[in-house]
């Protein structure tokens, strides 16, 4: 066979092979006043790096298109600065991203796992709808000062009664697709309204490939970390330094006469959310402190000057420990904390008695245990 045919033949061979690479192409339709501008085709795991793509927006439309990989990917169409981006799966088929005119909110469909995507979060979207509407209703009633005690029971049960159908949506949401990538990626991201109970539940459905994740092993060794310091646990010690120098010990302040009820305030002076706690926490302080109130902060700072000049600044004149290990505090890996802040309440005994309480909660648990 002369080499001519032969180069001939793998010419045909290649294109061919070229032509049997399957695609994705994703429509994105937009409302009118967006001609003329760029979308731009994003990989969320190179965070706002360089674009992978762009397209103009002509009659109100814009199309790009790519190979698909082995196993679909995430990837993200942004499309202006004050705007959210759209999501969605590389799928084969023909994916739509449709621009709400109302709100610029992006919905997308047109692919099986796409579609799951997309109803799942306007179920979620359903659901926060109907807690704003609950919170709403609690501070127009807390502002004309008319939240009596039987109005207030009644709207914590519909909060609660919330959150547990957003629990039930996320787990029926990633039990369902642990065998692809919206489960893998919904572990991460919607296990944030699971119990840790749910979350352990989860962890053998999936293949031994993704349990063996780093990122994984780590969020399994942090439920069972969380499991084992539950509500109705006996305290786990956490030691640290402190302000001054000294090595401070939980343990120090566990049966004691003069001690009521212990709260561990797991906070660090860089979390905004920590930052808005601590004027409740410095109330509650004040107010129970001499009726047997022990208040522990544990923070996961990384810079001392920082840490200090918070204290300074909310004058929190109740004990303080550190390592200065941030996210790496052995004490916040020992009582499994994912977010900050987070208060444990243990009783005089050494009996955790409740963890993730809100503001209400946690006064109302102080008040019960300091009676006692």
């Amino acid at each position: 066979m002369s080499k001519k045919i032969i180069l001939s033949l793998l010419s045909v061979f290649m294109l061919t092979a070229c032509e049997d690479k399957k695609k994705y192409i994703v429509t994105a339709i937009f409302p009118d006043s967006f001609d003329g501008k760029k979308a731009y085709l994003h990989d969320p795991a190179i965070g706002d790096g360089e674009a992978l793509d762009s397209a103009l927006i002509h009659d109100g439309k814009c199309v790009f298109e790519g190979q698909l990989t082995d196993t679909p990917v995430i990837r993200i169409v942004k499309y202006g600065a004050d705007t959210y981006p759209a999501t969605f799966i590389t799928e084969e088929g023909n994916i739509k991203i449709t621009i709400n005119p109302k709100n610029n909110m992006p919905s997308v469909h047109g692919t099986p796992l796409n579609d799951t995507y997309q109803n799942y979060m306007d179920e979620v979207d359903n659901i926060f709808a109907e807690m704003r509407k609950v919170f709403n209703k609690r501070d127009s009633l807390v502002y004309a000062n008319k939240l009596d005690e039987q109005q207030n029971t009644r709207i914590a049960k519909q909060e609660a009664g919330l959150l547990d159908n957003m629990e039930n949506l996320a787990y029926n949401y990633i039990r369902s697709n642990t065998n692809n990538i919206l489960g893998k990626i919904g572990f991460f991201t919607e296990s944030q309204y699971l119990s840790p109970k749910k979350i352990e539940d989860l962890l053998p459905l999936f293949d031994d490939d993704f349990r063996n994740k780093a990122a994984v092993r780590e969020k399994e060794l942090l439920v069972r970390s969380r499991l084992q310091t539950d509500t109705g646990s006996v305290y786990n010690d956490i030691t640290g330094t402190t302000p001054d120098g000294k090595q401070l010990y939980l343990s120090e302040y566990i049966d004691k006469k003069e001690v009521k009820v212990i709260v561990v305030d797991f906070w660090a002076s860089w979390s905004g959310p920590c930052s808005a706690s601590i004027p409740q926490l410095k109330t509650l302080y004040d107010k129970y402190k001499a009726k047997g109130l022990v208040i522990i902060g544990v923070s996961l700072d990384y810079d001392k000057q920082n840490w200090l000049a918070a204290i300074k600044s909310f004058k929190m004149d109740w004990p303080q420990m550190s390592t200065l290990g941030g996210w790496n505090e052995p004490a916040a890996a020992i009582y499994g904390i994912a977010n900050i802040p987070e208060q444990i309440v243990i009783n005089k005994k050494g009996i955790i008695v409740a963890r993730e309480l809100n503001e209400r909660e946690l006064q109302n648990k102080i008040e019960e245990l300091i009676k006692q």
